[in-house]
This record gives structure tokens, C-alpha cells and sequence, in this order.
């Protein structure tokens, strides 16, 4: 089990949404170091 489910889950929702975005995985990996900084 992951020890943050919460943080776990708004990656996996991320994921998914990007996916049905159909964006790169550039654009997923820029969104994402936003969402860490």
C-alpha cells in the first residue's frame, strides 16, 4: 500500500487525465515539475 494514498491518487488522477488529454509526455513531464516546485 502506498504510505501517501492521497498524494498517490491525485498522481493516478494525473495520469489519467493527461492520457485522455492525449498530451505528450514533455507537456505531462513540465506539468508535473510545476506541480513539485
Amino acid at each position: 500500500s502506498p504510505k501517501f494514498p492521497s498524494t498517490y491518487t491525485a498522481i493516478d488522477l494525473t495520469g489519467a487525465k493527461l492520457w485522455q488529454a492525449n498530451l505528450t509526455g514533455v507537456v505531462g513531464a513540465d506539468l508535473t515539475k510545476a506541480i513539485l516546485e
